[in-house]
């Protein structure tokens, strides 16, 4: 990374070049240099640099390798098996899975073969939610390829996550009559939650989740859920009075849970391009008020323990008694704490400070106003207004990358929704238990094999005939019609390293960059500065507009063409151009 800096990142650019398939070795060296980044702060900013550096250069190449189709390359696999879609969104690679061929390619895995339009999809998750026989019907694991297909086992899912909700407002939400009553054996709703949580924690066990964001409200929830079903096991054991007080107990612990159960519909709207963005913006605005939240914390706590000790009484009162000669005040430290927070949205007055030791003299009720003044001063007119600067700094940031992180984000879910199974909870305790024991018969009860887990988990997305094949691995390949391929069979996916022609895409690269033999010795090369996307694609617009002769400089393709469009016109008519060459020459 020293040499790349003293060269203008050439050094790591032509390292790049050389690797048998550059564009995986651009994407990992860019992780890499991220991550070191947050290791070694002193030097995080030229190791972003450097990051920022083989993105933009994956990137590149990946408008080159996808203008034909893009479907050859993303579902290419390295060497661990791993489809390179797949190892970019693990590489957090935004502006190449943001890229519009990309994303084009994720629509077709999406809808697979439903190329409907979005009023008959939304018609057919309001018939569902309001059938739930219907609803049981299309989750069901039936020998047809539609019930693969991302977007139906995205609308399967989201409906079980309204009934979810629905079941825990039955619950503590709705006023129901005799709370406790003679008995604790749960009621119809009761049951059906019950048997929803241990849908969703099997669901969370057997397929696999992003956990980055909300992908943690899950776990929270059947923990939160845990502990209330244990208060009601416990209220077994305690006489009639005081069931009503766990049973309550319990009853805060589900509305916590539907709370961000609420909040979990967030995580399913980023596939929307309208509230996608906002979700993004909301979560890392969450981020920085979580960060306030400390600072002011600390602010809190101090001015408390100051308005405790100013209330602290003069004169020496009865002893409390025990003999460890603490005195009887009216003091609480909580109601002081409770004062100042309050105060926060302007709900405490001056007044209020001397109903909290009761009868004070005035000069600790002078002390008490001037401390509450500094307070205020401190907290509203300098943390509050600093809170208000990092939210405005963080959407403005968020806003201009909105686009990116949105469709990152979208293509996380078609991943998830891609790699889990089709059934939802609770319809995965029946559909498992029916997969499990079918696999058992025929595998003659062998539970012992190395890959049986591997078999348990991929048998509901595999073909009838092929389901017990142990050849079959759990890595998901990104086909629109949601099949996968035998790791030994011819139809297996290329390696990356073999899909495309390098050599020859990499001389399209140093051509459309200005760096072929002619312009290096020419010098054009140190002109190339990629330290950031921005730059990147203004030098790649200017060069392909020199090279394509189209306009003025500030007009027409140079100023509003993106740079997968200039590159994607640009390949084409170099191969328009080769082709009319070689016509001419066989004639």
């Amino acid at each position: 990374m020293v040499c790349s800096n003293l060269d203008e990142n050439e050094s790591v650019i032509d390292f790049i070049l050389q690797c048998p398939a550059p564009i995986y070795a651009a994407a990992k060296l860019s992780k890499h240099y991220r991550n070191e980044s947050t290791r070694e702060k002193e030097r995080g900013r030229d190791l972003l640099a450097a990051g920022n550096v083989c993105e933009n250069i994956a990137s590149e190449l990946l408008s080159l390798a996808c203008a034909d189709s893009a479907e050859k390359l993303l579902t290419a696999v390295d060497d661990r098996d791993v489809p390179f879609l797949d190892y970019l969104i693990e590489c957090e690679q935004k502006t190449c899975v943001s890229h519009p061929l990309v994303q084009v390619y994720l629509g077709d895995v999406w809808r697979g073969d439903f190329q409907w339009d979005d009023w008959k999809y939304f018609l057919l998750f309001t018939l569902c939610l309001i059938c739930p026989p219907l609803w049981a019907f299309l989750c069901l694991p039936w020998n047809d390829r539609y019930h693969k297909i991302p977007i139906i086992k995205f609308i399967c899912h989201l409906i079980s996550h309204f009934y979810l909700i629905e079941l825990f407002s039955f619950t503590v939400v709705v006023p129901w009559e005799d709370l406790t009553g003679a008995t604790l054996l749960p009621r119809w709703y009761e049951w059906l939650l019950l048997i929803w949580l241990s849908g969703l924690l099997l669901s969370q066990l057997t397929d696999p989740h992003d956990r980055a964001g909300l992908g943690w409200i899950p776990i929270i929830v059947l923990f939160l859920s845990l502990i209330g079903i244990l208060l009601h096991l416990a209220a077994f054991g305690l006489q009639e009075e005081h069931r009503i007080n766990v049973i309550y107990s319990r009853n805060q612990f589900f509305a916590i849970s539907m709370m961000l159960c609420f909040a979990q519909l967030l995580d399913f709207l980023s596939f929307h391009h309208l509230f996608g963005p906002w979700g993004v913006i909301i979560r890392d605005l969450m981020y920085d008020l979580v960060r306030f939240l400390v600072i002011l914390l600390i602010f809190i706590v101090g001015f408390t323990a100051h308005l405790a000790a100013v209330y602290r009484p003069k004169s020496a009162s009865q002893p409390t008694g025990g003999g460890n000669g603490l005195q009887s005040t009216d003091v609480d430290f909580f109601r002081c704490f409770e004062l100042l927070f309050f105060s926060l949205f302007g709900l405490t007055e001056v007044d209020k400070l001397k109903d909290v030791a009761g009868a004070i003299d005035n000069s600790t009720f002078m002390l008490a106003k001037a401390t509450f003044g500094i307070y205020n001063v401190i907290t509203i007119i300098v943390l509050i207004n600093l809170l208000i600067a990092m939210m405005s700094d963080t959407y403005q940031r968020i806003q201009m990358q909105s686009d990116i992180e949105w469709k990152f984000g979208r293509a996380k879910l078609i991943r998830n929704m891609k790699r889990s199974t089709t059934t939802p909870s609770p319809l995965n305790l029946v559909t498992k238990l029916f997969s499990y024991l079918r696999l058992l018969y025929k595998a003659k009860l062998k539970c012992c094999r190395a890959d049986i887990i591997d078999i348990l988990r991929t048998d509901e997305q595999l073909p009838e005939s092929t389901s017990m094949n142990p050849l079959y691995g759990t890595s998901n390949t990104w086909l629109p019609n949601g099949g996968l391929h035998h790791r030994n069979s011819t139809q297996r996916n290329a390696r990356i390293e073999e899909v495309i022609d390098w050599k020859t895409l990499v001389k399209k690269f140093l051509t459309l960059r200005g760096n072929s033999s002619e312009v290096v010795a020419h010098g054009q090369a140190n002109r190339d500065k990629l330290l950031s996307p921005r730059e990147s694609h203004v030098n790649m617009r200017g060069r392909t507009e020199s090279a394509m002769g189209h306009g003025r400089p500030g007009t027409s393709m140079g100023s509003t063409m993106s740079l997968h469009r200039v590159v994607a016109a640009t390949v084409k008519k170099i191969d328009i151009v080769s082709n009319i060459k070689d016509m001419n020459e066989a004639v």
